[in-house]
């Protein structure tokens, strides 16, 4: 994403009022990018959970415990995010190539446990029945691992 914002920070400094209108233009369609992909990915939920059978009440109750884990583990991933990606691109500068992917599987095995615990707490609190909360979990700890991947620098593909 930071490449993004160096691309954008490039149209914002020309000169004129066409490229003005083309810099905010990209930036209308980065921003609306993840929104209607997510509102897209909630229609298809909503649709296969019609297909199912599944009455309104249900679909609406899957479509919060699914958008809920996500806004969970992204702020739970966001909490060492930071640190964790200048700790790796410092190591990938510093040609210590070796220490990135343990640094990740280290942080996971920071916030994994500890986001869950947190996140059951909430979910126990919500007074969602045992089957909701235990699925629940495992979508909020695949998610978590699913961010914390995604941040893998690609030029530690070859570790």
């Amino acid at each position: 994403m930071a490449g993004i914002g160096f691309e954008l920070n490039k149209l914002f400094k020309e000169k004129g009022l066409a490229a003005k209108v083309r810099a905010y233009g990209y930036s209308c369609f980065i921003v609306s990018g993840p929104l209607l992909l997510g509102i897209l990915f909630i229609l298809i939920i909503s649709k296969i959970a019609r297909s199912q059978g599944l009455i309104l009440v249900d679909q609406y109750l899957l479509m919060a415990m699914v958008t809920y884990a996500i806004m969970a583990a992204l702020f739970v991933n966001g909490l060492i995010s930071l640190p964790l990606t200048r700790f790796v691109s410092d190591k990938l500068y510093l040609s210590q190539d070796r220490k990135v992917v343990p640094s990740f599987f280290g942080a996971m095995q920071l916030v994994l446990p500890l986001g869950s615990i947190i996140y059951l707490i909430f979910l126990l609190k919500s007074k969602l029945g045992p089957m909701n909360t235990f699925t629940n979990i495992l979508l909020f700890g695949e998610h978590v691992c699913i961010f914390f991947f995604d941040e893998l620098p690609y030029s530690c593909e070859r570790l």
